[in-house]
This record gives C-alpha cells, structure tokens and sequence, in this order.
C-alpha cells in the first residue's frame, strides 16, 4: 500500500459509507457488480483494485452485494438483467477499465485510464445510468500506483451511480 493512501484509508472509506448511508433506501434488497478490468489489454491480475474498491465499498455500506466472475464480458444490458433478477439483485453495476501503464524505464509507472459504467435496473431491464469517465496518476506516479488508482476509481463510479438530489438511487 502507497503513503498517499494509507494515510487516508479511513477518511475515503468514511465518505463512501456515508454516503451510501444516505442513498441506503435504494440499496435495500442488491447489487451484482460486473467489473472487467485490463491492463494494456491483457487481464489484470488479482487483486483487481476497481472490483475490490466498488464491492468493499458497496458492502460496507450495508448493501448486499453479489459479484460475477470474470464479468462476462459481451453479455448484453438484458442478459446482465435476467442474471442479476436470477441471483435476486436488483439492479446490475457493469463497469470495464481499461489501464493503460507507461514504464518510463524506472520502477514508478504512469498509469491512465478509461472506464466505463452502465447501471441496470434488472425488473424491467431499464438503464438507469450510463457513462465514461478517465483517471490518471499523470504527475503523481510516485505516490499513486495502479492500485491506489483503482481505488479512487471506485470511488468515482460510486459518486457518480449516487445522487440523493433526484438520481439513480433517490427515493421515489
């Protein structure tokens, strides 16, 4: 674990509970996580630090998570539907990354990437929300490794599937 994060691990986990805490009613009955995550195109390997952060966050925060191995990648919005109504979730979180590491010749890599997410209600199929974003360590690759950057990964698709003010998750 990098200085950067463990100096703030608590803080970070705190904000995401709470912050789950307050969009709780939404979550009351599952989620099933499909996470893809590559590096340079190939399968990054375990740990997978965006799958680990989304499920660890979403589970703290009391929400019953179900996750599918190996995402099954190419499964479409329905299929993704009927399997998590199967497994009793409902609502499916897809999400892929892609990172992309640059060794510049040094052990300290630069790492980018690209993400992208999509929220399934799974009774009817609907996508609830849907969106790229991109991280990077750019400028700060002593302090923040592809792990670390995965974590605020997770963070970022979290805050974004969240909105208490009349989104995804709000109460009806």
């Amino acid at each position: 674990m990098n200085a950067a994060w463990s100096c703030r691990p608590r803080l970070h986990a705190a904000l995401i509970i709470a912050v789950l805490a307050a969009a709780s009613p939404a979550f009351a009955d599952g989620i099933l996580i499909a996470v893809e995550e590559t590096v340079n195109g190939a399968p990054c390997p375990p740990p997978r630090p965006a799958t680990e952060g989304i499920y660890a966050s979403l589970f703290e925060g009391g929400t019953i998570v179900f996750d599918i191995a190996d995402s099954m990648p190419g499964r479409t919005v329905s299929e993704l539907a009927d399997i998590g109504r199967t497994a009793g979730a409902d609502l499916v979180l897809q999400v892929t990354v892609s990172y992309r590491e640059t060794n510049s010749g040094l052990a300290i890599a630069r790492v980018d990437a690209s993400i992208r997410y999509t929220l399934i209600e799974t009774g009817t199929g609907v996508v609830r929300k849907r969106g790229d974003l991109a991280a990077s360590n750019e400028g700060r690759e002593k302090e923040v490794d592809r792990m670390s950057l995965g974590r605020e990964i997770s963070e970022m698709i979290l805050r974004e599937i969240i909105d208490t003010r009349g989104g995804a998750f709000s109460p009806p």
